[in-house]
């Protein structure tokens, strides 16, 4: 067998290998906008494989073939880039926009106005101790892509999220609930927003907004220490 065609050989086993389950998981992780740049990405590899072949006998075929190769490159990075943003700058302030956007839009698709209003548009100016995590799609049964964006502001703002957050909340628990044994109250909730035994100090007389579904979400709301939680 001929070096060149051995060449060929290992190309194509690392790409499909590697590089392809790379571009599936990552595009699945935020299907709602990689799906558009999926088929981009068909489109372009096969306009340039088509273009590559004719590029000396077309004119301006070297001009066409860059442009080709640029789109293609752009598809490409539109495939891998939303998912390394949703997994990653948990704790970028000037991040939050993007990640609310990618994480909205990204995951949920159709859905992305029910879960932006969940969310605030924008950071308060005052918020210290900021934390945003998200998860990205995959396919498993009983499974949800969460997000947990926590900081501490000033009372103002609390009263502000409270007002909002109790116009669209199904119920608001509180601490030490009597129902606490029947219910999903806030130990559930902290456990679930990842919130360990000595962080759950700080929210002594916090109220939980609590929104039904069949992946609740919620609130988390503390105005003597300032801290907010939202977990969706």
């Amino acid at each position: 067998m001929k070096e060149s065609t051995l060449k060929k050989l290992n190309i194509i086993i690392f790409l499909h290998n590697y590089v392809l389950p790379v571009w599936i998981f990552c595009s699945l992780m935020t299907i709602g906008i990689s799906q558009y740049c999926f088929l981009g990405t068909l489109v372009f590899m096969i306009a340039t494989g088509v273009t590559y072949n004719k590029a000396d006998r077309m004119k301006n075929g070297r001009k066409i073939l860059r442009y080709f190769r640029i789109a293609l490159f752009l598809c490409i990075s539109g495939l891998i880039l939303p998912a390394i943003v949703l997994l990653s700058f948990d704790h970028t302030k000037c991040m939050y926009n993007i990640k609310r956007l990618d994480y909205t839009y990204g995951v949920f698709g159709k859905n992305a106005e029910y879960y932006k209003k969940l969310l605030p548009e924008k950071l308060p100016d005052k918020c210290e101790d900021y934390s945003f995590v998200t998860k990205g799609s995959i396919l498993a049964q009983d499974y949800h892509a969460s997000s947990c964006l926590m900081f501490c502001t000033d009372v103002e703002t609390i009263e502000d999220y409270a007002e909002y957050y109790g116009r669209i909340c199904d119920e608001i628990r509180v601490k030490d609930d009597e129902r606490e044994k029947e219910i999903k109250g806030i130990d559930w909730f902290c456990d679930n927003a990842r919130i360990d035994e000595s962080g759950r100090g700080e929210f002594k007389n916090a109220e939980l907004y609590w929104i039904n579904g069949n992946f609740p979400k919620g609130a988390l709301l503390d105005k003597d220490s300032g801290y907010v939680v939202i977990l969706t």
